[in-house]
């Protein structure tokens, strides 16, 4: 397997990342942000603006998750939990006659998995553990003004939601007291912040997973981050002026 932080790449030891619940999801989690990473390079590169909002909701879903993750040895188990559910669920909708889960709906012995699922989800239930909703996830990380502004807002984008449409398709000409339909708006510099904003968090996430996985490459990543975090504050004080 390989563990990537910024562009260095360097090789692991599988074993020491699947032989426990907890290493496999986050080096999964790490794996999903280096690719939303990449993604988002794609689509700045080609001023693809519509796909940003989107890209990086999903990236800050993931950061949660590792965050969570790391701080907490037991998170592996709500994420069991919520995996289970979703999977039961479709399991369930395939066994109703869904036609887009026929295949699904030929796996033999599906009614008892079905069965044996209910049974692994009430013992979770037991003991406390549930599939938690988007809210919950971000409040374990400490991060509900994140999810009630920023998440908020990029949500509205991923769902079609009217100030959403409006701010994308629709701009004021007070000259003609109406408005101008718009279809490939310009978002040039509208989105230069959440590049750096997702950079950095990729960083903090290496920092962290290093740390559990008491990596080698801990202080190396810790260093990355300090100088990018003084780059930061180099770069406001030009602004600055």
């Amino acid at each position: 397997c390989y563990r990537t932080t910024g562009i260095q790449q360097s090789r692991c030891d599988a074993r020491t990342v699947t032989k426990h619940p907890r290493h496999r999801n986050l080096v999964a989690l790490y794996g999903t942000q280096i690719e939303i990473s990449g993604a988002l390079i794609v689509v700045a590169e080609n001023d693809a603006g519509i796909a940003v909002r989107g890209l990086f909701r999903n990236f800050l879903e993931i950061f949660v998750e590792l965050n969570n993750l790391a701080e907490d040895p037991k998170y592996s188990e709500f994420m069991g939990a919520a995996h289970l559910y979703e999977w039961n669920k479709s399991l369930k909708s395939a066994r109703d006659g869904n036609p887009f889960l026929a295949s699904i709906s030929e796996l033999p012995d599906l009614q008892n998995t079905i069965e044996s699922n209910e049974v692994k989800l009430q013992a979770y239930r037991d003991r406390k553990i549930r599939p938690l909703n988007v809210f919950e996830r971000f409040q374990r990380a400490k991060m509900e003004h994140e999810y009630r502004s920023i998440y908020n807002q990029f949500s509205s984008d991923a769902h079609g939601n009217i100030r959403s449409l409006i701010d994308r398709h629709f701009e004021m000409n007070k000259a003609e007291n109406d408005f101008d339909v718009v279809i490939y708006k310009d978002y040039s510099g509208e989105f230069d912040h959440l590049y750096s904003d997702a950079a950095k968090l990729l960083l903090i996430s290496g920092t962290k997973i290093c740390s559990v996985l008491d990596s080698n490459r801990s202080e190396d990543v810790t260093n990355r981050l300090r100088k990018f975090n003084e780059s930061q504050k180099d770069n406001l004080q030009k602004q600055e002026y």
